[in-house]
């Protein structure tokens, strides 16, 4: 892809009950005070020429919605209360371009991270966000292994779903 922001094919505004179904798939991502702000916002749907849907709140990305599960979108950590894995710089060009978070680039991480949580991936200077991932192990694990994959690298800085316009 070209550095051309993806284009929608459908925005639509959602109904109350596709609202609360969107808000019980996104409790696990978001702190409970902000809960119950966000469910005044605006909610829209959109959907993408490239294949993927996104749920804005107030015309920011919240969640990228999959065929039957959703993982919060890089634009709503100011939403988001999710654990966090944080990376040295040698990584960042890496994880920036898709690559899964191997136990060699990171520098710190939260313990109570479990297998299969939905991480957000920090670079080290100045912990800025730029993915978010699945845990593939706990976090209680991850200083024992050396070797091999942390997290599964699912949406990151510079991807189709960063890039929507």
């Amino acid at each position: 892809m070209t550095g051309d922001a993806v284009r929608i094919k459908k925005r639509y505004a959602l109904r109350s009950d596709k609202v609360r179904d969107y808000l019980n798939m996104a409790r696990n991502y978001v702190d409970e005070t902000i809960f119950k702000k966000i469910k005044q916002s605006k909610w829209e749907y959109l959907e993408f020429e490239d294949q993927f849907s996104i749920v804005a709140l107030d015309s920011t990305p919240f969640l990228i919605v999959e065929t039957d599960s959703c993982i919060p979108h890089l634009r709503s950590q100011k939403y988001l209360n999710i654990s966090s894995i944080v990376v040295d710089q040698g990584a960042i060009p890496y994880v920036c371009n898709g690559a899964d978070i191997m136990y060699a680039g990171i520098v710190s991480f939260d313990k109570k991270i479990k297998k299969d949580d939905i991480v957000l991936v920090c670079e080290e200077k100045f912990n800025k966000e730029i993915s978010i991932g699945k845990a593939l192990i706990n976090g209680s694990d991850f200083d024992k292994n050396k070797k091999g994959k942390a997290v599964l690298n699912l949406h990151y800085v510079g991807d189709k779903k960063w890039k929507i316009s």
